[in-house]
């Protein structure tokens, strides 16, 4: 199953502090928000029981990876029928599975990102400069 495209939007979570309104991405039966307080985090949750979708607090770094883990997950079950309070054992297998696979290489590309590059620069030839001789 492929998820209709992503559009701006608003949606509700359920937390433990009471239900709050979001704004994210939605597509069909999940949303996606920004979390992040002191690292990136972007969260899926499920739209119709507002409960999250990605484990605890956890969330993915790059925004990409979280709309693969959304349509993976899509293709599991018809999430339409899932009661939000117990979705099924043979589910959260399922879903813990792709969380691995993904969050791993959400992990790898972003310390590609934020490191290798750098450490190339790095390793750059640096810049010498003529020296001016007086007369």
């Amino acid at each position: 199953m492929t998820l209709a495209p992503w559009r701006e939007g608003s949606f509700e979570i359920a937390t433990q502090d009471g239900q709050f309104i979001v704004n994210g991405f939605v597509s069909e039966e999940f949303g996606i928000r920004y979390a992040g307080r002191r690292y990136p985090a972007w969260t899926v949750t499920h739209l119709a029981s507002g409960k999250l979708v990605t484990p605890g607090a956890a969330g993915f770094t790059q925004l990409e990876m979280a709309m693969a883990f959304a349509s993976r997950v899509a293709a599991l079950s018809d999430w339409n029928r899932i009661d939000g309070q117990a979705p099924g054992r043979e589910l959260g297998l399922q879903v813990m599975a792709i969380w691995n696979e993904l969050i791993a290489l959400d992990m790898a590309k972003t310390l590609n990102d934020r490191y290798l590059s750098s450490a190339c620069e790095a390793h750059k030839e640096p810049k010498r400069f003529r020296s001016r001789k007086r007369v």
